[in-house]
C-alpha cells in the first residue's frame, strides 16, 4: 500500500513538473509573439514615416521642358488649341478631317492625347473688378459693378463653369541597354567635387547625362516635326517650359486646391526648387 502512494505521489509530482514547464513555455512563447509584432509594428511604422508624397509621383525631374519619369520614359508636353468644326461648312470639316488623318499617318513616333478640364480662374478679373469699384466716384456706377461683381462669382460657383485644354505628349524611351563606350578620361568633366566619389559613380552619372542628352535631342526633333504638321491645321501648338508642367501637374494632382490656391503666375525662384525632393533615409 505504502508503494502504492509513493508511486502515485510520484507520479503527481511529474504532472506539476509536466504543466509548469508547459506554461512556463507557453508563456515565453506568448512573449516572444509580443515582442515579434510589436518590432513588426515599428517596423511598419517606421516605412510608413520613409514614404512622402514624392513616392507617389510619376515623375523624377523636369530639365528644359523635358519631363522624366521614373520608369525611364522622357516626355515632352505640347499645348495644342482646339479646332471647332461644329462651326463649319460640310466641306471645310471634311478638310480638317483629311488633314488629321494625313497628320497622324505621318508620324513614325507615338504620341498620346490629354484633355483637362479646369474650373474658370476668376480671381484676376474679381480683383479688377474691386479695383474698378473702389476708384468709382460714380455712386451709381460703383453699385453697379458691385451688383456685377456679385452676379459673376454666383454664376461660377453654381454652374461650375470649366475651361478645357487640350495637350499632345511626345515620349521617348532607350529601348537598348548597350552601354556607352567613351574615354574614362572624358568623365573628368562630369566628376562632383567630392573626393570619396568613386569612378563607378561617376560613370553613372555620366550614362545619365548622356541619355538625357539623346532624349532631348530626339524629342527636340520629333516636337518640330510636329510642330509644323499641327500648322497645317490652322492653329500653333505651344511647348510648355518648366514652370507652366509645374502648373500643369500640380493642377493636375491638385483639382480641388488648385480652384482657390493657384499657382498661375507664381515665380518658381520664389521656391528653393519646381519640387521637393526627400533625403535618402
Amino acid at each position: 500500500m505504502t508503494y502504492i502512494l509513493v508511486g502515485l505521489f510520484v507520479i503527481i509530482i511529474a504532472a506539476i513538473v509536466v504543466v509548469s514547464i508547459f506554461l512556463v513555455k507557453k508563456g515565453k512563447t506568448k512573449i516572444e509573439d509580443s515582442k515579434e509584432k510589436a518590432e513588426e509594428i515599428a517596423k511598419n511604422q517606421e516605412e510608413a514615416k520613409k514614404k512622402v508624397t514624392q513616392d507617389q509621383l510619376p515623375f523624377e525631374d523636369i530639365r528644359k521642358g523635358v519631363v522624366i519619369l521614373k520608369n525611364g520614359i522622357f516626355l515632352k508636353i505640347l499645348e495644342v488649341p482646339s479646332v471647332n468644326t461644329q462651326l463649319m461648312e460640310p466641306d471645310e470639316r471634311e478638310i480638317v478631317r483629311e488633314t488629321y488623318a494625313q497628320i497622324l499617318n505621318s508620324l513614325s513616333f507615338k504620341i498620346q492625347f490629354y484633355k483637362q478640364s479646369r474650373l474658370v480662374d476668376i480671381n484676376e478679373y474679381i480683383s479688377m473688378l474691386e479695383e474698378a469699384e473702389r476708384l468709382e466716384k460714380n455712386t451709381f456706377k460703383a453699385k453697379g459693378l458691385n451688383e456685377y461683381n456679385y452676379f459673376i462669382r454666383e454664376l461660377i460657383r453654381e454652374n461650375s463653369v470649366q475651361t478645357k485644354r487640350d495637350y499632345v505628349v511626345i515620349s521617348y524611351r532607350e529601348e537598348s541597354k548597350k552601354k556607352i563606350k567613351d574615354d574614362p578620361d572624358s568623365l573628368k568633366k562630369y566628376k562632383k567635387n567630392n573626393d570619396d566619389t568613386t569612378l563607378e559613380e561617376n560613370d553613372e552619372f555620366y550614362q545619365k547625362e548622356k541619355l538625357y542628352e539623346k532624349a532631348h535631342k530626339i524629342l527636340h526633333q520629333r516636337e518640330q516635326v510636329l510642330e509644323k504638321q499641327i500648322r497645317r491645321l490652322g492653329v500653333t501648338a505651344k511647348k510648355l517650359n518648366n514652370e507652366e508642367l509645374f502648373e500643369l501637374f500640380y493642377t493636375t494632382y491638385n483639382r480641388d486646391r488648385s480652384v482657390y490656391q493657384s499657382m498661375k503666375g507664381k515665380n518658381p525662384k520664389d521656391f528653393a526648387g519646381l519640387f521637393v525632393k526627400r533625403e535618402e533615409l
